[in-house]
């Protein structure tokens, strides 16, 4: 279980793409949860623990609802298949991000 609670992260609808290092193809989903640390991203194939990857995010700015995207690396801690939809829930711990692309992030997370 991750250290990180719940409560600590926002629910988002962001769209994702998630390319492994091994490989240039991405795997597109989408962002369901994000804090400054953290990320849950739902994709239609699972990644195995332990992985690092880099993630490309499409998330409106606050202030213009217009897309900014953001890319950082993560490792994935957690993967587990959500049934209802037939997708798998990755829980992904942020590894490695510019600081201003932080900066957005917390900026965005912080009107939600």
């Amino acid at each position: 279980m991750s250290t990180e609670t719940r409560i600590d992260r926002h629910h988002v609808n962001w769209r994702a793409a998630v390319i492994r290092e091994e490989h240039s193809r991405p795997i597109y989903g989408h962002a369901s949860e994000a804090s400054e640390s953290s990320i849950i991203i739902q994709l239609p194939d699972a990644l195995p623990v332990g992985l690092v990857c880099r993630v490309y995010l499409d998330i409106p700015a606050p202030d213009t609802g217009r897309p900014d995207y953001v890319d950082f690396r993560v490792k994935i801690m957690e993967t587990s298949l959500i049934g209802q939809v037939s997708e798998f829930r990755h829980v992904c711990k942020i590894t490695d991000i510019q600081t201003q692309q932080l900066a957005f992030m917390k900026k965005t997370l912080a009107h939600h």
